[in-house]
């Protein structure tokens, strides 16, 4: 129902014992066109496998299936070279400590989209009974080889939105990797305070435009030559309703598991049920220049009244406990855990009383080495929006160079005043 409904199979072939890798795994039929969707799905038995070809449409009559002897693995890998696949079975590689069975398009076969194929594989053969992942080979990036694992079709993990915003987002998707972006996104669309509090040491966020997206991710690995790196996508499974759409711009944000591989995100194709196409690819090691320093958590709130500025780095858990205990509001409520102080340090920022609005702007650059962190407070002219000191608390990494902080406040159209409070030294 699947395939036959909605697109046209580019080829098949139908071959019943044909022998790869000295006859342990056999292909039964293949070709492309199928679902865009990378995964698979195993049969056991003669009713899993009718439910498969039922839900699936695959073309029963033509692939003969013995089920005493065989599981039948449906695979579908997306897009690359088409034409008959070659099957082998691959030790442990690098980066990866499963057995591998590896798909390889045809010898020069063009590039195609929605690969399948329908495998046979012995129920005695005690690797399928160990950890066999599928490997297969993608279509290349910069002209070169590019290896992908593939995930079974159970392993799409729904993600509950974190947070939402009346606002256009901007993008049909964006990601985050750090406090600064997130912040700026965040009050470019005037959606007020508190900015969401993240720990971008463990997470990136992803912002998807809609009402109520569905995300899924499916984690795992790319392969270039001897480079292995994660790999997650990111699907949303439905688009708006019509009502949705007509509610005016909306999105939802979302927090991913973060790693320092790859990131894509697929949209559903239109029309066609099941179908997704990528849109989107994300590196979290892109997602900053390569010398800004990145902002991993960001908490801010108002505190008693100070004279003048407090600016102080905690370097151990020792230094940030007496640095807390100098605070107060919620700021005593951060836990010792705030940070890895193997890698991380936390900076202070407490402020001298002004009549300023509650929240602070932040920016990072890179001047002749040194970090420089900007802080700002905005206040109006000829309103009141109140006295207050407040303070703001920020998780950065540990790094080589100085780290200077600055605190600028603008009041009204006036030219704002900044100067430097501490200058850190490197680690």
């Amino acid at each position: 129902m699947r395939f036959f409904s909605r697109c046209v199979w580019c080829a098949l072939w139908a071959v019943a014992g044909l022998a790869q890798d000295g006859g342990v795994v056999r292909v039964l039929a293949a070709g492309s066109g199928g679902d865009t969707q990378e995964r698979f799905r195993v049969a056991r038995d003669a009713e899993q496998w009718q439910t498969i070809v039922r839900e699936e449409g695959l073309p029963e009559a033509s692939i003969a299936v013995d089920h005493e002897k065989d599981l039948v693995v449906v695979l579908w890998y997306g897009k690359g070279r088409g034409g008959k696949p070659g099957v082998s079975v691959l030790e442990s590689l690098t980066g990866n400590p499963n057995r591998l069975l590896r798909f390889v398009g045809e010898p020069g076969g063009k590039l195609v989209d929605g690969r399948w194929v329908v495998l046979a594989i012995p129920v005695s053969w005690e690797p399928w009974r160990a950890s066999t992942w599928f490997e297969t080979e993608a279509e290349p990036i910069a002209g070169a080889t590019v290896w992908r694992t593939v995930l079974p079709a159970r392993s799409p993990l729904a993600l509950a939105a974190m947070g939402e915003g009346k606002a256009d987002p901007g993008a049909e998707v964006q990601m985050f990797g750090d406090a600064v972006s997130m912040r700026a996104f965040w009050r470019e669309r005037a959606l007020g305070v508190p900015i969401p509090g993240v720990d971008f040491s463990q997470v990136l966020v992803v912002v998807v435009r809609g009402a109520s997206p569905s995300l899924y991710t499916m984690h795992g690995t790319e392969r270039r030559g001897d480079t292995v790196r994660p790999w997650t996508i990111l699907r949303r499974w439905q688009q708006d309703s019509k009502a949705e759409l007509a509610a005016g711009p909306q999105f939802r944000w979302f927090a991913v598991p973060r790693h320092d591989g790859v990131f894509d995100f697929e949209l559903p194709v239109p029309g066609a049920v099941g179908s997704h196409r990528a849109v989107e690819r994300f590196q979290a090691t892109k997602l900053l220049g390569p010398t800004i320093l990145p902002v991993l958590r960001a908490f801010e709130c108002e505190v008693s009244k100070r004279e003048e500025p407090l600016c102080e780095r905690a370097t151990t858990l020792a230094e940030w406990r007496a640095l807390r205990a100098g605070l107060d509001g919620r700021a005593l409520q951060l836990p010792d855990d705030w940070a890895n102080f193997e890698h991380e340090c936390i900076v202070v920022l407490a402020t001298d009383e002004a009549r300023v609005w509650p929240g602070f702007g932040l920016s990072v650059s890179e001047e002749e080495g040194v970090d420089v962190v900007t802080i700002t407070e905005t206040g109006p002219s000829g309103r009141d929006p109140g006295q207050r000191s407040q303070a703001l608390v920020l998780k950065v990494p540990r790094r080589k160079g100085q780290m200077s902080i600055v605190f600028r406040r603008d009041i009204g159209p006036a030219p704002g005043h900044e100067r430097t409070l501490r200058v850190f030294p490197g680690f």
